[in-house]
């Protein structure tokens, strides 16, 4: 990140005014607060204390391209969309810009939903458990993100959830809601039909964002008769109006994960 741009100044401002004035979570929800809780409660909450946005990683953008998405995101628009190859940090750094907002008290968001589509599991038939447990093994990536962001934790993914900063939810149970005042990451979202992104974007409600995420070259969909719907939703947002909408384009060259995953892409993108 370039020393003293914005996006830097404003990430910066936002810890250093919540470390010196020592504002707690309780001034955005006071319904976090488990002082009061029974000893058992207190136990499965795993830590007692809420979060706090200093708590959070100091993530730094490694390339252009992350820096446009925290640019565009910190710009404050309503619609954002991340697209490109695996590897280059788009559920990443999707997740630490939600977190970063719902983390300040100054901000209106309070709650990041992750949202992911429930035809990968099609074969949870076979898995055992109920519909919560099948669904819990796509919620692995974000277990490992969460810790990642938040190092002192033992388990940040579950306490963020158990304490309602998080909720991940499957685009098939989502008809008739509404998220007011939330963070929305529609992940994998090429692996969704038009019918379920066309329902998820009309939950967003009064000062919410929402972020789409994924590799337009990788669908689950493949092996089924349903089509990705992703071509469809973009000519539909690529028809509204721009002002509050980015659309940030990662190529092979910002691959980040590894070495050896970008070197097998870009050997795949031209000899597969």
């Amino acid at each position: 990140m370039p020393a003293g741009s914005k996006r830097e100044k404003r990430v910066i401002a936002r810890r250093r005014d919540a470390a010196q004035s020592g504002v707690s979570r309780k001034a955005k929800r006071d319904t976090f607060d488990t002082s009061m809780e029974t000893d058992s409660v207190a136990r499965e909450l795993g830590n007692r204390k809420k979060f706090h946005l200093q708590d959070l990683a100091n993530v730094q953008p490694l390339n252009e391209k992350q820096a446009d998405f925290m640019e565009a995101y910190f710009q404050d628009v309503e619609l954002l969309i991340a697209t490109g190859p695996a590897g280059t940090s788009k559920s990443f750094s999707s997740i630490f810009c939600a977190l970063t907002d719902i983390l300040d008290p100054a901000t209106p968001q309070q709650k990041l939903i992750i949202a992911r589509s429930a035809v990968p599991s099609r074969d949870q038939g076979f898995l055992k458990g109920d519909l919560a447990e099948k669904e819990a093994i796509f919620e692995l990536p974000y277990q490992q993100i969460c810790r990642e962001l938040f190092p002192e934790f033992k388990d940040a993914y579950s306490h963020l959830k158990s304490l309602g900063y998080l909720e991940f939810v499957s685009t098939s149970y989502l008809r008739g809601l509404s998220f007011h005042d939330a963070v929305i990451l529609v992940d994998e979202f090429s692996s969704c039909n038009y019918h379920e992104l066309a329902t998820i974007i009309t939950r967003v409600g009064e000062n919410s964002k929402i972020i789409f995420a994924g590799d337009l070259k990788q669908s689950d969909l493949v092996m089924t008769r349903e089509e990705s719907g992703y071509k469809k939703f973009l000519h539909v947002v690529s028809k509204m109006p721009q002002e509050n909408i980015a659309h940030i384009q990662y190529g092979l060259e910002d691959i980040v994960r590894s070495g050896l995953v970008k070197q097998f892409l870009i050997a795949d993108y031209y000899n597969g």
